[in-house]
């Protein structure tokens, strides 16, 4: 009876552990079919620089394609004039898309594999470098690693989207990038898109100028404290011969103050008129080498007449205010005082 009584409490506990067990695999045979397990397994494809794997779960083609896509609009639709030249070229940029995309590929292919992209990215040529460096300073990839999922969620079209975090080892930041996901025929998913890289490429430019605005805070209140920018003046001035080129003269009247004697400065010099239309340009001015004196200087920029923002400068009449940033203080004992115009790789 004793034994019995024994058997009858141990049945219990045998078909408890066996309805855990049954659920635990029920789960992970659930889990090995999500969207959120096939990104884990992507993970492990780059740790174990196994490109077949990975392959089946990132459509490589359309990702870097649409990607790229996104890189150059968002590049396009940056106001700033310093962004001028990429919006001049991002026609041709489109002609060479082919190319490019491939050259990403070859390079995302030798990153899995390898760990390391920069063999292939140097046997590209000049210009394909050049195009790809921007991109990757635009996204800020070498210096974004994969943390975790955060989250799945339905998209716009019902297909899933996971959320990954991703930090920033400069910035020390985090990101949230959202993957589209597609399933295959065998249930598991792959990535097909990223659905905000724009945004994401917005807020590492925001970071970025924040982080950059905080290093440089500093150094320009001693860059200030020597060069002290008095009264600014701007006009359009013409050539002596046809009078059809014209330039944009900015006149400065500059107070330098401090023991060491400087002999240069550079910086940028802005223009606005005042309907709102601006131009930036650097300078680089020597002066009459001198510890405190005050001495004036004239920063010329010629303007070019098909470019409709430039052209706003010559209209007659035109209220132009400007102003200058100088970046750079040099010393006539070959010293500087320079504030950081990009942000250093290690902050």
């Amino acid at each position: 009876m004793h034994i019995l009584g024994q058997k009858k409490r141990t049945f219990p506990i045998v078909g408890s552990i066996f309805i855990i067990i049954v659920l635990l695999l029920s789960y992970f045979f659930y889990y090995t079919k999500t969207p959120a397990y096939s990104i884990y397994i992507i993970q492990k494809a780059v740790e174990q620089q196994d490109w077949e794997t990975f392959a089946e779960h990132v459509d490589t083609d359309q990702v870097l394609s649409v990607a790229f896509d996104d890189i150059l609009e968002e590049s396009r639709s940056d106001a700033e004039a310093a962004n001028m030249a990429k919006n001049l070229t991002a026609p041709f940029l489109q002609i060479l898309k082919p190319g490019l995309v491939d050259s990403l590929q070859d390079c995302l292919h030798d990153y899995v594999e390898t760990g390391n992209y920069e063999a292939n990215f140097q046997d590209m040529d000049i210009r394909q470098r050049l195009n790809l460096e921007d991109m990757k300073r635009d996204t800020d990839l070498n210096f974004v690693r994969y943390k975790e999922v955060s989250y799945t969620k339905q998209g716009d079209n019902g297909s899933p989207v996971v959320g990954i975090v991703v930090t920033d080892s400069v910035l020390k930041k985090s990101f949230v990038l959202d993957l589209a996901m597609q399933k295959n025929l065998d249930g598991s998913w792959k990535v097909i898109k990223i659905l905000n890289l724009k945004e994401y490429i917005q807020a590492i430019k925001r970071a970025r100028q924040e982080k950059l605005q905080v290093l440089n805070t500093g150094i320009r209140q001693k860059i200030d404290a020597v060069v002290d920018r008095g009264e600014i003046t701007a006009n359009v001035v013409s050539d002596g011969v046809s009078g059809r080129r014209k330039s944009l003269q900015i006149h400065a009247i500059l107070t330098l103050h401090g023991n060491k004697p400087v002999h240069s400065i550079s910086g940028k010099a802005y223009a606005r008129t005042a309907d709102g239309q601006q131009l930036q340009f650097p300078f680089s001015i020597d002066l009459v080498t001198a510890a405190q004196s005050q001495q004036t200087i004239d920063i010329v920029s010629e303007l070019n007449p098909f470019l409709p923002k430039e052209r706003a400068f010559t209209v007659q009449g035109a209220e132009i205010y400007a102003w200058l940033i100088v970046h750079c203080i040099r010393y006539a004992d070959g010293t500087e005082l320079k504030d950081y115009e990009v942000l250093p790789d290690i902050v």
